[in-house]
């Protein structure tokens, strides 16, 4: 029987950026729940920039990047060309909480999206290439490779006005955070490609 159980109340630090281009992290720490909510509204944009957040949690002072990261308290996979409603499946078959939202260049014909898992346990640097190539497959084969960077930034959710009808957010409370060990124990082939 698996032990672990969802936390609604519990709470996440997490990094917050005003552009792509800012290297300074704020800090913010958050319920599960005040996360779902950031995540669920849209902001109508000319372009994709605007402000982010990042799963990394960062020492004070010191700027974004990879060999910073002290941990990663949330999973945040993109998912360009995908399917939603696979990746839907999969991470309610694991019983999963997660949110998925569009993101800007999202289309009716080419679905590009979010999904950001609560784990079990924060992830440490060194964990990570293994834990995303873990949920590479499985999500549909389609995650960007950018996001397997540690001190990759994610945009909040935004849309382009000519967009805003397709816009999509869907949030699990689900039964179980993703179990970190056992993504871990799967041992994945390093994934450094998309698959074509």
């Amino acid at each position: 029987m698996n032990a672990l159980t969802v936390n609604v109340a519990k709470t996440f630090a997490y990094s917050v950026f005003n552009s792509v281009i800012d290297n300074k992290p704020q800090h913010v720490t958050a319920t599960w729940a005040a996360i779902c909510e950031t995540l669920s509204t849209h902001e109508l944009r000319g372009n994709k920039n605007g402000k982010a957040f990042s799963p990394a949690e960062y020492a004070d002072g010191k700027r974004r990047g990879s060999s910073n990261v002290l941990r990663l308290n949330l999973i945040a996979v993109d998912i360009d060309n995908g399917n939603i409603n696979v990746v839907k499946k999969y991470c309610d078959a694991q019983g999963w909480a997660y949110v998925i939202h569009t993101t800007w260049s999202h289309t009716a014909s080419r679905e590009c999206f979010r999904v950001v898992i609560q784990p079990s346990r924060p992830i440490h640097p060194h964990e990570w290439p293994a834990v995303w190539s873990a949920l590479y497959h499985p999500l549909g084969a389609q995650a960007d490779v950018m996001t397997e960077d540690l001190g990759r930034v994610f945009f909040l959710p935004s849309c382009p006005e000519s967009g805003s009808a397709e816009k999509f957010v869907y949030i699990s409370d689900g039964t179980t955070p993703a179990d970190v060990d056992a993504l871990l124990a799967l041992h994945p082939q390093p994934i450094t490609s998309r698959t074509k």
